[in-house]
């Protein structure tokens, strides 16, 4: 990076995050959870102007708590990383933090892009470009990039694994992976970019809510997981909405009793009732 370029470290400490901002090798900036009590007036003063050169390089600031005449902080979005944080500009004043801010801003536009992976993982595989003209370039290629770690026996998959379909424009799979392991939420696309499944891991296996949808963007299947099988009430939607099938299931199969309920144009509802014990179907 540039020697003229603004510098954001993240430090997790038990609880508390705390960013801080260098230039020139000096903390001029320090975002913690631990902040003290700065008084409003200076804190509209100074902030205006960080609020808006600095919401262009992504560091958006809006007011947190108002006390009387004290403004106990400000929260923080850092990047694209929903982190809340305080902000804490005490020993600041309005003209070194203006002056600041004016020749950080500028020498931000010289920074390299920030990596697309958190401290301490790197990148594997490609990641499609974000310029249309560069898009058009790769219009037949196919993308996909991990964050991993090092392992014993190689690269272990440590956050997001994404792939795209040809040309790089519409994202087919978003995983999320913890020391080689798929732990956390997931989404699925069909080629024209309408979502196809969600759902979450936990430690390698499904758990949790569960949904897929059709390719008109209409709900499919909802339902839960529990340890990477079916467990609780589904719920089955047709295409159309006209069939529904409900019912409960247990270690992966169906168990109890289960409704369908079909919908015609012209005529009365029907429901046809169905009763499973541990997958097979039982004769009423």
């Amino acid at each position: 990076m540039s020697m003229y370029c603004l510098r954001l470290h993240r430090i997790t400490c038990g609880c508390e995050q705390r960013v801080t901002a260098d230039f020139f090798g000096i903390t001029l900036l320090n975002v913690s959870s631990q902040y003290d009590d700065i008084s409003l007036d200076l804190l509209k003063e100074s902030l205006s102007f960080l609020d808006l050169v600095l919401s262009k390089n992504k560091l958006y600031i809006s007011k947190a708590a108002q006390n009387g005449e004290k403004m106990s902080g400000y929260t923080a979005l850092i990047s694209t990383r929903t982190i809340l944080t305080r902000i804490s500009l005490s020993g600041l004043t309005r003209f070194p933090l203006i002056m600041f801010v004016v020749i950080a801003s500028l020498g931000m536009l010289a920074c390299d892009p920030p990596p697309p992976c958190p401290s301490g993982t790197e990148l594997l595989g490609e990641l499609p470009p974000k310029e249309e003209a560069a898009l058009n370039e790769v219009a037949g290629k196919r993308f996909k990039g991990a964050c991993v770690i090092s392992g014993a026996k190689g690269p272990l998959r440590h956050g997001f694994e994404k792939t795209w379909y040809r040309g790089g424009r519409i994202i087919k799979s978003h995983y999320t992976y913890e020391g080689g392991v798929r732990h956390g939420e997931y989404s699925l696309y069909f080629p024209d970019g309408v979502l196809r499944e969600t759902g979450s891991y936990r430690f390698g296996l499904k758990h949790g809510k569960y949904k897929t949808f059709h390719r008109n963007g209409k709900p499919h299947i909802e339902g839960e997981y529990q340890d990477d099988k079916k467990d609780g009430d589904f719920v089955v939607y047709s295409n159309n909405g006209m069939h529904i099938q409900k019912g409960p299931y247990f270690l992966d199969v169906k168990h109890g009793l289960w409704r369908d309920t079909y919908t015609p144009l012209e005529g009365k509802e029907i429901t046809l009732v169905s009763n499973y014990h541990y997958g097979r179907a039982i004769m009423q």
